[in-house]
């Protein structure tokens, strides 16, 4: 008897897990399914538009009458009057800029942009263990421009595996982000590329990166608007914290992604581990991940 009572529970325990696994297994296809219905919901929006567009031309057309030659005559008047006054804010605007004060603010504009100094790498002990400064409170950092370069590999559960590749480089205050992640799983797979700019900030013992660019990915096949952030801290004994986050949206379905991680930092490498999630049209993947990251 007890070994019936045993064998059904533990048919039934098999049973859920397979169901969900089944729920789970295809969440890439989910997300493409997702992903054509806000398509379509999007073609027919467009549809309705171009009803409404074309019923208000009609409209307008058969409202237009002789009068317009002298309207004109009255607008070609005023339009004389306002090319007037604007040539005489041209000429006031053409002396501003011609004064000694604007171009003093155009200068400090510049070298604030260009004053902040990078070291060789974190902890570097000739930079006093700081990586980031500004020129006039860091004289040891000399370095204008510097490169890093992160690969990311997470395990995000159901048979589900991501590599996440991130190069990010500076000038000065002024950042170039780019943003590579592959998800695959055992019925599908998930391309997504992000070109970002931005600028950084020094905060404390870390910086704050700030940028907005496009984000590209094969399910949705046209460019969209991308934004998000990263938070490096530098915490002593070669600890480096990070949080990074990049956001879209396709209609009202948004692609989320978002990263914790500490890292050893070892000369211009650091290795680490931490957390991925990915919130993408409703679907979620996450999970522990690996890091390995290069700074020159």
């Amino acid at each position: 008897m007890k070994k019936i009572i045993l064998f059904i529970a533990l048919f039934i325990l098999i049973t859920n897990f397979l169901n969900m696994y089944t729920l789970f297994a295809d969440r890439i296809g989910d997300m493409r399914d997702k992903i054509e219905e806000e398509k379509e919901r999007q073609e027919e929006e467009e549809k309705e538009k171009e009803k409404e567009k074309e019923k208000k031309d009609d409209d307008d057309d058969s409202s237009s009458g002789g009068c317009l030659g002298i309207f004109g005559l009255f607008a070609s008047d005023d339009d004389d009057d306002d090319r007037s006054r604007h040539d005489h804010d041209d000429d006031d605007d053409n002396d501003y800029w011609r004064s000694s004060d604007a171009g003093e603010s155009n200068g400090c504009l510049v070298d604030w942009f260009g004053a902040l100094r990078f070291a060789s790498y974190p902890y570097d002990p000739q930079n006093a263990y700081n990586f980031v400064g500004w020129q006039s409170q860091s004289p040891d950092n000399d370095k204008f421009v510097y490169l890093q370069a992160d690969v990311e590999g997470t395990y995000l559960f159901q048979d589900t595996y991501g590599i996440n590749a991130k190069v990010s480089m500076n000038l000065s205050i002024l950042r170039i982000h780019c943003f590579y992640q592959y998800m695959v799983d055992p019925g599908d797979y998930s391309n997504i590329f992000s070109g970002n700019a931005g600028i950084t900030i020094p905060v404390a013992d870390g910086m704050l990166h700030l940028f907005t660019g496009f984000y590209l990915s094969e399910m949705i096949s046209e460019m969209t608007f991308s934004f998000g952030g990263e938070f490096t801290y530098f915490f002593p004994a070669n600890l480096i914290f990070d949080l990074y986050s990049l956001n879209s949206f396709f209609g009202e379905l948004g692609f989320h992604t978002f990263s914790c991680s500490l890292s050893y930092a070892v000369g211009n490498f650091s290795f680490g581990g931490g957390f991925n999630l990915n919130y993408y049209a409703g679907v979620t993947f996450m999970g522990p991940m690996l890091k390995i990251t290069l700074w020159i």
